[in-house]
């Protein structure tokens, strides 16, 4: 008789505790490289952990707030949106994006992230009064952090007379 008065007791201690709290699962995902998403300030999950889920539990006297930051990994990426449940965000792309997620979102959520490359622009062109030409005149285009796909050469001709003073701006080892 003591064990069934100590078992009902026990369940009688643990109902309100069970009835005022709720699960909710936060998924994240990097749809694309270059950056990641953080949740509680963990590590940030990225494209090539593909979608974490974050089970949680919450009452009214935990309502579990989750904080999710997006951020680019390097200089060479930007944020091209984040989606959360059916919003869709453009956010000023050097800015992080973050926002507190909580059971009132929904009991299932999901936060999914895009990132871009930015792209790098090279050209050339004579300086100050001109004394010659260079070619070509048109820029060459490339993803930050790839490589061209072949060498990109200018030829500087100057005029009769003068001389190829400087070529600024230009990496190490490139001329």
């Amino acid at each position: 008789m003591y064990r069934w008065v100590s078992v009902l007791l026990a369940l009688a201690c643990a109902l309100p505790v069970q009835a005022g709290a709720a699960a909710w699962k936060l998924g994240v995902k990097a749809a694309t490289v270059g950056g990641g998403i953080s949740v509680r300030g963990a590590a940030p999950v990225s494209f090539a952990n593909g979608t974490v889920y974050y089970n949680y539990t919450t009452s009214s006297a935990n309502p579990n707030t989750v904080p999710v930051a997006v951020a680019p990994t390097g200089s060479c990426y930007l944020i091209q949106k984040v989606v959360y449940n059916t919003t869709t965000t453009v956010t000023a792309p050097s800015a992080p994006w973050t926002r507190n997620f909580t059971p009132a979102d929904g009991t299932s959520q999901l936060a999914v992230a895009y990132f871009y490359a930015t792209q790098l622009s090279v050209s050339a062109s004579v300086a100050g009064n001109g004394g010659g030409t260079v070619s070509p005149t048109s820029s060459f285009l490339f993803s930050c952090g790839s490589t061209p796909s072949s060498d990109i050469v200018y030829n500087f001709t100057p005029n009769a007379g003068e001389s190829v003073a400087a070529i600024s701006n230009v990496p190490a080892g490139a001329i």
